[in-house]
């Protein structure tokens, strides 16, 4: 009865082989290309957003 509790530990599956150069530069200009999209997108999505430090019309500012 000793055998009927016993933690069933399954093996570790052995890690993948390390991505190769070609691979890696792949896998690189891929995810600059997604960083670039986004960064595009957010200037697409809120046209009209104004940075803290821009400098900003004085009738903007005064409300007139």
């Amino acid at each position: 009865m000793a055998g009927l509790f016993a933690p069933k530990i399954k093996t570790p599956e052995p890690p993948g082989a390390p991505p190769t150069i070609d691979e890696a530069g792949r896998m690189q200009d891929q995810s600059d290309k997604l960083r670039r999209r986004r960064g595009r997108a957010a200037t697409i999505l809120v046209p009209d957003a104004v940075t803290p430090g821009a400098p900003r019309p004085a009738a903007t500012v005064l409300g007139g």
